[in-house]
């Protein structure tokens, strides 16, 4: 018989407490961390992780575009965002060849989803005034047309 003076359900009510906070805490995260929809440009940090629960419809702006050819691809894409999360910028990743937009064989290193063109070139006004290096990329891009 367990007494109020007994350890035991003290460990195992802080053992699940414990065990609830992780699980609550992760899918908080990905519930509201890092979307970027609208007029939202924060440069939050997110993780590095092939999406496959985008918006049907989004425009976003193109950090870099990773042919999938070849064997470490992924590692390359990873890296690369990385690099950008490291200096603060928001990214995702996601496969070019599931969007009909999109020219197919890519991972496609992308930072925000916004609703309008406009929301998104303001975004990626502001990761240049943030240091983004120039080049090819970045560029303001539709994402539509997916292949689900």
């Amino acid at each position: 018989m367990l007494t109020a003076s007994s350890s035991r359900p003290t460990l195992a009510i802080v053992a699940i407490a414990t065990v609830l906070g992780v699980v609550i805490g992760t899918a908080a995260a990905f519930v509201v961390g890092g979307r970027g929809t609208g007029d939202d440009a924060r440069l939050a940090r997110s993780p590095a992780v092939t999406t496959t629960t985008l918006p049907e419809e989004f425009y976003t702006v193109v950090l870099a575009s990773i042919p999938t050819g070849g064997q470490d691809s992924q590692a390359v894409a990873d890296q690369k965002a990385k690099q950008l999360r490291d200096r603060g910028i928001e990214v995702g990743l996601l496969d070019s060849s599931d969007y009909g937009s999109l020219k197919q064989g890519f991972i496609v290193v992308y930072s925000g989803r916004f609703e309008s063109e406009g929301a998104a070139q303001r975004h990626l006004e502001q990761l240049k005034s943030a240091g983004l290096p120039p080049g090819p990329n970045p560029y303001v891009r539709e994402v539509s047309d997916p292949k689900r």
